[in-house]
């Protein structure tokens, strides 16, 4: 038997947003037995922003049992749309305590919220303003356009750490990124010369498996 479960859909606007993710991150209702064995999956809106029009969705599966303790687990999502329109589910790492939309855009950029209004930003990949380090740590890579996922780069300098260890790619001056898929529309940005930018690809949280993210 499938029933629709208990959601909280928040404002107006997230509504069609959370419409549209239903069936493709995650399927809301209820699936039970004669018995009454099974589970139930329903979502509630834990903050939205609605300049940014994005909000934090919590998507909660409860399995039951009659003679078990039910068993709830929960996968913190931030959704919004994509500048083509359609709905996406970035999965992040937060709690019930801190689901709010700017808590989860730092953890998604691994950035202050100083820093969250001067990220350059294309779908999951951003140019952040880099603090901790500074042109005496990197050395300049001979190659200026490179892909990161679906996103291909192209900067005036390109820079690599001289920590080995340290894997990111920094970028300064002239900066484009361009998306393969062309689901994000071309962006280029005069960057501060003397400043460096983190290239940093989205970070993502694990998920418990009943909901997934979608791609970019």
């Amino acid at each position: 038997m499938t029933s629709n479960a208990y959601s909280d859909y928040g404002p107006t606007w997230t509504e069609s947003i959370i419409e549209q993710l239903n069936g493709v991150a995650f399927e809301v209702g209820i699936e039970s037995d004669r018995k009454q064995r099974g589970s139930a999956v329903n979502v509630e809106v834990c903050d939205h922003d609605s300049a940014q029009q994005l909000f934090v969705l919590c998507v909660r599966k409860s399995d039951f049992h009659p003679r078990r303790y039910t068993r709830t687990r929960k996968d913190y999502f931030l959704c919004g749309r994509n500048e083509n329109g359609n709905a996406f589910a970035h999965p992040v790492n937060v709690i019930a305590t801190n689901a709010r939309v700017e808590v989860a855009l730092c953890r998604i950029w691994d950035v202050t919220p100083s820093l969250l209004p001067k990220i350059i930003r294309q779908g999951d990949v951003a140019l952040i303003p880099e603090r901790g380090i500074t042109f005496r740590d990197v050395e300049e890579f001979p190659i200026g356009t490179f892909a990161v996922e679906s996103h291909i780069i192209r900067a005036a300098k390109v820079y690599t750490s001289k920590d080995k260890s340290d894997d990111r790619i920094f970028v300064a001056g002239f900066a484009s990124i361009r998306h393969e898929k062309g689901q994000h529309p071309f962006v280029a940005a005069p960057l501060n010369p003397t400043k460096l930018y983190r290239v940093q690809l989205g970070k993502r949280a694990q998920t418990w498996g009943f909901a997934q993210p979608t791609a970019d």
